[in-house]
């Protein structure tokens, strides 16, 4: 079972060759038994143990467009920038 795991690891780092395989990688042994012919199937998966936290935008672009009510008057473009949790009023 070991020369299988062992075989499953070198083809995932043939293909994934990085510090972070070496230090955040690893393989998950799953084995199945079937409840009729007994038989045991064993599994190693790669994973990965290592959790980032995704960048989020603390500011949104908007186009608006005023349209005055008087046809004489031409249609404006605002470009605003907006801190994300900013309040209609606060603007």
């Amino acid at each position: 079972m070991q020369e299988v795991a062992v075989e499953t690891w070198r083809d995932y780092c043939l293909r994934n060759n990085s510090i972070i395989v070496d230090i955040f990688h690893g393989l998950l042994k799953s084995t199945l038994v079937c409840p009729d012919c007994a038989k045991v199937s064993v599994k190693f998966d790669p994973f990965c143990y290592l959790s980032l936290p995704l960048p989020v935008k603390k500011e949104r672009q908007m186009v608006i467009y005023f349209v005055p009510h008087d046809p004489r008057l031409r249609i404006r473009q605002v470009r605003l920038i907006i801190v994300i949790g900013t309040k209609p009023l606060q603007l």
